[in-house]
């Protein structure tokens, strides 16, 4: 280690990183250590074995990562089969959708989430809850209805989804349902 460390104290400082590398991987028996820079922030591509093609990425389950990547089916809401719509004395779905008419898939989400937390009673809301109610309404559904939700979230700073077990309006959402809808058009 000390003929390393010296070796190493030779080289100019922004190399030495580069340089010790390479002395362990000599050190350690690998035939090709790492590029060592020039000095002049230059690095000096690996040279190829004669007779050896580059390897292949192997895919991402194979090859030790984390996880696999989550496919569109895996994300796809479920429909809630419980889920009451139309509770006996309290304002349905419907009749609360008619009421504030959202246009939008942010005001549909804000009025979806508002109408389950305070009408209907529920104490969390689950993003196949909005899914749901969602079909319920038979409005048309974006094509990853879990991102439409983050979008809104994002964007219009109306919803938390940190956990889509337990979707919650914000106060923005909460002041855009009670005060600003529906929208009133200047005649």
């Amino acid at each position: 280690m000390p003929e390393i460390a010296k070796a190493v104290s030779a080289f100019p400082e922004a190399v030495q990183q580069s340089a010790f590398d390479a002395l362990m991987a000599a050190a350690a028996g690998n035939a090709a250590p790492a590029p060592i820079s020039d000095g002049g922030g230059e690095i000096a591509p690996k040279k190829r074995r004669s007779g050896t093609r580059p390897r292949k990425a192997k895919p991402r389950a194979e090859n030790g990562n984390a996880k696999p990547r989550r496919t569109a089916a895996a994300s796809q809401p479920k429909i809630v089969k419980e889920l009451d719509l139309r509770p006996k004395g309290k304002m349905s779905f419907a009749d609360f959708v008619k009421a504030k008419n959202p246009t939008s898939n942010h005001d549909k989400h804000a009025v979806t989430i508002y109408y389950l937390s305070n009408e209907a009673g529920l104490g969390t809301v689950s993003s196949d809850d909005v899914f749901t109610a969602w079909r319920d309404a038979g409005w048309k559904l974006p094509p990853d209805f879990g991102a439409s939700l983050r979008l809104t979230a994002s964007k219009k700073r109306f919803l938390d989804t940190s956990n889509s077990e337990a979707v919650r309006l914000l106060n923005t959402g909460v002041n855009r349902v009670e005060h600003d809808l529906p929208v009133h058009t200047k005649t």
